[in-house]
């Protein structure tokens, strides 16, 4: 009982496979027991049409659900399965509609022949590889190649009979040859890809190589049927075609979660973009081949061996043209490449010369830091001795005023090995509540070198009782060091200007402004991107504004340059200020008791 009831629910589970059954099991049934009829072959069209009709909405539905090459597959694959309804609704045509036989040869065969193209090329996508395909433009001229030679075949193979010299023998004959030469390289393609594929693509490349399989044998007996004049539509012969359409429904219901299917790794060498643009090449060679044995072993009629003469001229110009318009987009494509390439070799080498600066910078960070500790313990003794002079009332007057002033200048001194010593960073680096308005005055100090004895100004602003913001000291002092050297710089190039800092509070944001009077930002929507920079060699990496944008992210901030009107940078800094506690609400004796 608990077996028959697992069966149950796994038939339940796949009523796909029942609908499938249904159909199979009625399509026997009516075969076996109803004998050649109108019915019988609206029956067989009607079956084969809503059949391939629905094969080609689920592809196509597959397609729209899928991404990169998966989507290319199933696209280029409903190609085919549209162009296979077509013909299939040309036949229903004339069997149902018009109620005559098909023409025997009949025009509609170029869309049989041409369907199993798209098929082919949809393979060249290789869904079970990772990414998207580069080089849409080259792989749709492979397409065209792939789909233009086997024109050519059927130009030169099986037209002829129909139209130039009409032999129904020898159109039939060319066909089957052509049409299952066609579906076993198909059929190959399909072996090899399932044989090398891992995963769950390898089912859908096997599944859809045995379909295909079925196909062939289902139309090499619907052939031989014909040749014996024992084939009718709708009879026992259209069974395995019947089955073989189904199967491919199948795969392509599986498909439908193809985007989630385990992929591989693209293979390295490009082994791909070799073998396509092979096989065009061996495509134009084999040209000359067809046409001189038609010209010398084959007994057509002149008028056939004329005409697939200037068939093939045609198709060695077209060819020819296609593979040098390919030539040309392969070019520009390895330019690019090849730009790309040294663009990043160029960017890997500025990165390195910026890691051994970093270091260097690093070894002069504690450098520094055990000179300022060096300093700051003599400086202690000459702040406290000069404080005791300072005060004492039994010296003069004038020897207190110079303790005074030595005590000033030394805490002064003190401030600034204060300030080097948190841009050495060997301060702890937390978040805590900082003021801005401090953190711009350390920068000034530190600065302050540079600026004296220059035709440079610093105009201040900074707004009183600035609320504090939740950051980094150290790394916002790192930010406002680099905004000020970089106007600093600017400024020097025209021999002088003027820096004003701004400071102010709106919309719960701490603002900063930096702007000056210089020349301005050539891009100022680049300046925050790595490695860009106007400097000359030697004199800046593109790094420096990139990592003040990565801080002020980092602190929930923003940071923005834009150029002055009247000529000159601006930059404005955006920070969260710390909002206030809420006051917590006490709670009754009563509810806490509750």
């Amino acid at each position: 009982m608990v077996q028959s009831a697992g069966r149950v629910g796994t038939l339940r589970a796949k009523p796909e496979l029942l609908l499938a059954g249904s159909i199979l099991l009625a399509h026997v049934i009516v075969s076996l027991t109803m004998k050649e009829s109108l019915v019988l072959s609206t029956f067989a069209d009607l079956v084969a049409s809503s059949l391939l009709t629905g094969i080609a909405a689920l592809v196509i539905w597959n397609a729209i659900r899928s991404k990169g090459r998966q989507e290319i597959f199933w696209a280029v694959f409903s190609g085919g399965v549209v162009l296979w309804a077509v013909s299939q609704f040309l036949w229903t045509y004339f069997e149902v509609i018009l109620r005559q036989d098909v023409p025997d040869p009949f025009w509609g065969d170029v869309v049989v022949f041409i369907h199993v193209v798209p098929f082919m090329a949809a393979l060249a996508a290789r869904p079970h590889l990772h990414g998207t395909p580069r080089g849409g433009y080259i792989a749709t001229i492979d397409f065209a190649l792939l789909l233009l030679w086997w024109v050519y075949l059927y130009l030169i193979v099986v037209i002829p009979w129909q139209y130039v010299s009409h032999d129904n023998i020898s159109y039939g004959t060319a066909f089957n040859i052509l049409y299952i030469s066609e579906n076993v390289v198909f059929l190959c393609a399909l072996a090899l890809l399932a044989f090398r594929t891992p995963g769950k693509w390898r089912s859908i490349y096997a599944q859809l190589c045995a379909a295909e399989a079925l196909y062939l044998i289902a139309s090499a007996l619907i052939n031989a049927a014909i040749q014996r004049k024992q084939y009718h539509t709708g009879s026992i012969y259209d069974l395995p075609l019947v089955v073989s359409m189904l199967w491919f429904g199948w795969v392509a219901w599986q498909g439908r979660h193809s985007s989630e299917f385990e992929t591989q790794a693209m293979p390295p060498g490009g082994e791909y973009r070799v073998l396509a643009a092979r096989t065009a090449m061996l495509g134009i060679l084999s040209i000359p081949v067809i046409v001189g044995w038609s010209w010398i072993y084959s007994s057509a009629p002149p008028s056939v061996k004329g005409f697939r003469f200037i068939v093939s001229l045609a198709a060695m110009f077209l060819m020819g043209a296609m593979l040098l318009w390919k030539q040309h987009l392969t070019d520009h494509e390895m330019i690019r490449l090849l730009r790309q390439s040294e663009e990043s070799l160029r960017n890997t080498r500025v990165l390195q010369a910026q890691l051994v600066q970093s270091e260097k910078l690093a070894s002069i960070g504690s450098l520094v830091a055990g000179a300022a500790h060096e300093i700051n313990n003599p400086l202690t003794a000459i702040m406290g001795y000069s404080e005791l002079i300072a005060t004492d009332e039994a010296l003069p007057a004038t020897t207190r005023d110079f303790a005074g002033k030595v005590m000033q200048q030394a805490r002064r001194t003190k401030d600034l090995v204060g300030n080097l010593l948190r841009f050495a960073k060997q301060s702890p680096s937390e978040k805590t509540a900082v003021n801005l308005n401090s953190v711009v005055q350390s920068t000034i100090q530190l600065r302050a070198a540079e600026l004296n004895g220059r035709k440079l100004q610093v105009e201040r602003d900074l707004a009183a009782n600035l609320p504090a913001v939740w950051g980094d000291p150290n790394q916002l002092m790192d930010v406002c060091v680099h905004i000020i050297g970089n106007a600093i710089d600017a400024l020097e190039k025209q021999g002088g200007g003027l820096l004003k800092i701004k400071t102010w509070s709106e919309s719960g944001q701490a603002m900063l402004e930096f702007s000056d009077n210089g020349p301005g930002v050539v891009e100022p929507k680049r300046v925050f991107d790595p490695f860009y920079t106007t400097k000359p060699v030697g004199k800046g990496t593109g790094l420096g504004l990139s990592a003040c944008y990565g801080i002020l992210k980092e602190h929930n901030g923003e940071i923005h340059c834009t150029n002055r009107p009247e000529g000159g940078a601006v930059f404005t800094i955006r920070l969260p200020l710390i909002a206030p506690a809420e006051p917590k609400q006490e709670v009754p004796p009563e509810e806490v008791a509750q």
